[in-house]
């Protein structure tokens, strides 16, 4: 059940992201769930082996590298999906730290704990 709701925060992050921004587009709330999904995925994959190999350069930038993980993955993501299309790096890094921002004030404001 924790999982389908941190599923849920998460896509209505993404929305909040594609409104909040031009060069951001999802097709509508069932997109978002796949882009939740799929992030998810990736995350723990992907981003899970590029941020252990990339711990020092975590800790060089005060952890501002998970945020160009996260674009890269989130550039990933468009690639794979149709409902959801990211113009470029940098508005892929937007929406990186606009996602992490919502998904910190939902989960504050729900009580949501994901661990």
């Amino acid at each position: 059940m924790s999982t389908i709701i941190g599923i849920l925060l998460s896509a209505i992050a993404f929305v909040v992201g594609a409104k909040l921004m031009n060069s951001v587009e999802v097709k509508d709330f069932k997109s978002a769930i796949l882009v939740a999904i799929v992030m998810a995925l990736l995350n723990a994959t992907i981003g899970a082996v590029v941020n252990f190999l990339g711990t020092p350069i975590n800790w060089l930038t005060l952890g501002l590298f998970g945020f160009i993980v996260s674009a890269v993955l989130i550039l990933i993501a468009s690639k794979i999906l149709g409902g959801f299309h990211v113009r470029n790096f940098w508005s892929a890094l937007g929406l990186a730290f606009i996602v992490s921002l919502v998904n910190w004030a939902l989960h504050g404001l729900t009580g949501f704990e994901a661990f």
